[in-house]
């Protein structure tokens, strides 16, 4: 599956903004704390249902705003076969229980995210796989057998 279409609100320092994805490269480009990186970590997010910067949702709701919650919403369509599609929103709140949805049903398990969409973040501190505990190598190992057996599960 891939992400054709996302849509933040409150996101890090995107107040609102719709994106439409190609299906297979996309470049992000501009001046320092333009949102770059809040994209990425937003394609994360409705991939996993996690930040890779931060577990507080404080620090993730933009700061300009009055609100205590972003929201997610991404379009995700199988380039193979364009019967596969699906949509997936994510409400993220300070006062409220996280919502996720996947074509509008409530779903309790972010695992469900990580099916439709897999994601592999590649960062500064992946050397790690190298240098790491054998519980890293094994969690990175783990994370990418989850995609290919469908019978393997995380949770």
């Amino acid at each position: 599956m891939a992400i054709d279409k996302l849509s933040l609100t409150n996101f890090r320092n995107i107040s609102d903004i719709n994106i439409t994805l190609h299906p297979k490269l996309n470049f992000f480009y501009g001046s320092n704390a333009s949102g770059k990186t809040s994209i990425l970590e937003s394609l994360y997010f409705i991939s996993t249902g996690r930040s890779f910067k931060s577990r507080r949702v404080e620090n993730i709701i933009c700061r300009e705003s009055d609100l205590t919650e972003f929201i997610l919403f991404g379009k995700l369509a199988n380039k193979l076969t364009s019967s596969d599609e699906y949509q997936v929103g994510i409400k993220k709140s300070t006062v409220l229980p996280t919502q996720i949805k996947i074509n509008k049903e409530p779903i309790k398990s972010a695992s469900k995210l990580a099916k439709l969409s897999p994601i592999i973040l590649i960062d500064p501190l992946s050397f790690e796989l190298l240098n790491g505990t054998p519980t890293q190598r094994r969690q990175f190992l783990d994370w990418g057998v989850f995609h290919v057996e469908h019978l393997f599960s995380l949770e």
